[in-house]
């Protein structure tokens, strides 16, 4: 948790509250992303709704696909809980645009870094008040293997990538456009 909501704890609960290390460590070889080709870019993980921004993935990948020729996306939710129209809209899109895929399936202990290597960028399409004060694992994942991400600013992801040398960009509106610019 960001110090702010430490403290937003420690004053609902009334108890001493401490900010813990993320649990993720580096899987990968932590290259140089972004020199080879094409760029693979991805959006990883539990796909729970609003607050990890999936309303917007059709929009992102579309926008991605349009704005970059070299350029491979990949949509992982290993939980199987993408609402149903944004899943349907990212078949469609898989199967229109072969550089588009949908990963549908859990991933065990060896294809979970397998996945992390294989990314050049990460984005974290989140709502900004969602994660004013909480962390995401898979941003955490993000900053531990060396790979660059976007999130929304004024959050825990900005601060954390801020702490740890600007590995991120941010987006200021939970809006496609403003996160895919």
């Amino acid at each position: 948790y960001h110090p702010e909501g430490v403290f937003a704890l420690q004053a609902v609960l009334g108890l001493p509250v401490e900010k813990l290390p993320a649990p993720q460590h580096a899987t990968t070889l932590c290259r140089l992303r972004g020199k080879r080709s094409p760029l693979t870019v991805g959006m990883i993980g539990h796909q729970r709704g609003h607050a990890k921004g999936v309303q917007h993935f059709p929009e992102i990948v579309r926008g991605i696909l349009q704005s970059q020729q070299d350029v491979r996306i990949l949509v992982h939710d290993g939980s199987n809980d993408l609402l149903p129209d944004i899943k349907a809209a990212l078949v469609r899109i898989a199967a229109e645009d072969k550089r588009a895929t949908l990963n549908q399936q859990k991933l065990d202990i060896a294809q979970w870094p397998a996945l992390l290597d294989s990314l050049d960028l990460i984005v974290c399409p989140y709502s900004p008040s969602e994660y004013r004060l909480i962390s995401s694992g898979v941003h955490n994942e993000a900053i531990a293997n060396a790979i660059p991400s976007v999130v929304p600013a004024n959050t825990t992801l900005a601060a954390a990538a801020a702490a740890f040398g600007g590995c991120s960009v941010t987006y200021a509106e939970d809006k496609a456009a403003s996160i895919i610019s």
